[in-house]
């Protein structure tokens, strides 16, 4: 069977054997194409008998309309009547004669009478006038505001005097005003105790160099002068560490004022003892040096705690200062006692040990005036705090 194929990219017509078909053919013109299978031949549809057409029913002739007699006129068809079936009369079951029709039983219409509603009557409202009572609006009087000068070991911060942030007292009522005195009464004993200190060193150092009886005797008055502002200023201080202890629950330090107070109240009465007493014995006056600069140690770091809470940081570096010096005084001095009782002699000529116990006098008492003094400086930096409470 021969397959006729025309090139797809040219279109001329080629004539390929059944057997070709499927493999590669290349028209003249260049392209390369499949050649395709052949097509089977379908059959011829068999033709469908042709149908005998139906005779034509003759069509009757149309009758004319009928003519009116009177008008010659075509009437219009009329319409025939169509009766409607009579429905039997009933029939009596008793008698088997035929009942008369009755005539259909006539309902009278219920006539509903209306609902008559009465009407509500609603009270009208009668509204009050208002009567608005004129503003008076008083005049505002404003105090001037007068500058006060800062006091001493405050901080250095004006205060206003009438109120403000700082004049008044906040959250803890006039507890606030006994804090700032009991501060002010501590920062003003801290000059005592220097100026009593000071007092002592300079007459015992007199004392030792005394080569008669008037200097002898102003030496022993510089050391009673010094005791006396000395034992003051303890006392003072002792005062002021009670006005401490309305420290608010909120600072976390109300404790360590009270161990403050303790301590340094048994030091100053063991202290008063010994001054009073002709011959306190050198027991009673080591244990009265160490139970005092244990206060100065306890009270240095309340005042660093204290420090802590207001954020003054300059302040806690004073406070841990004069903590050093305390704790330095009290080892110094439990340090030569140890040294006494055990019998340790230098082996050193007479001017030079007269040389040592000078040096030993002025480094105690520079110690102490320097522990004294960081403390005072410490409280003259929380002094604001005190008082703004």
């Amino acid at each position: 069977m021969a397959i006729s194929f025309g090139c797809p990219q040219c279109g001329k017509v080629y004539q390929f054997t059944a057997e070709l078909a499927g493999k590669k053919g290349k028209c003249s013109c260049g392209s390369v194409f499949t050649i395709p299978a052949a097509q089977p031949q379908q059959p011829a549809q068999p033709q469908q008998p042709v149908q005998p057409q139906q005779p034509v029913q003759p069509q009757q002739p149309m009758m004319p309309p009928p003519v009116d007699p009177l008008t010659g006129m075509p009437t219009a068809p009329q319409q025939p009547m169509i009766q409607q079936p009579v429905a039997p009369a009933p029939v009596d079951p008793l008698t088997g004669m035929p009942m008369a029709p009755q005539p259909p039983m006539i309902q009278p219409p219920m006539i509903q009478p209306p609902m008559i509603q009465p009407p509500m009557i609603q009270p009208p409202m009668i509204q009050q006038p208002m009567i608005q009572q004129p503003m008076i609006q008083q005049p505002m009087i404003q105090q001037p505001m007068a500058q006060q000068q800062p006091a001493p070991g405050s901080g250095g911060t004006p205060m206003p005097a009438g109120g403000g942030e700082y004049g008044q007292s906040r959250g803890s009522g006039g507890t606030a005003g006994l804090r700032f005195v009991g501060q002010q009464l501590m920062f003003w004993s801290r000059i005592g105790v220097m100026t009593g200190i000071a007092l002592l060193g300079i007459g015992i150092l007199v004392a030792l160099g005394a080569r008669s009886f008037d200097t002898l005797k102003t030496a022993k008055t510089l050391t009673d002068i010094g005791q006396w502002v000395l034992a003051i200023a303890i006392l003072v201080s002792l005062v002021g560490f009670g006005f401490l202890l309305t420290l608010p629950p909120s600072t976390g330090c109300w404790g360590l004022a009270l161990a403050a107070f303790i301590v340094t109240a048994i030091g100053s009465l063991l202290a008063g003892i010994t001054f009073l007493a002709a011959d306190g014995g050198e027991v009673l006056i080591l244990l009265a040096t160490l139970t005092y600069f244990a206060g100065g140690v306890v009270t240095c770091i309340l005042l660093r705690a204290l420090a802590n809470h207001y954020g003054q940081a300059d302040a806690g570096g004073l406070a841990i200062g004069g903590l050093a010096l305390n704790a330095a005084f009290g080892g110094l001095v439990l340090f030569f006692y140890i040294l006494v009782k055990a019998g340790v002699q230098l082996n050193m000529d007479p001017d030079s040990g007269m040389a040592m116990v000078y040096i030993i006098i002025i480094a105690f008492t520079l110690i102490w005036i320097g522990a004294a003094a960081l403390e005072m400086a410490c409280l003259g930096k929380l002094g604001q705090h005190f008082r703004r409470g």
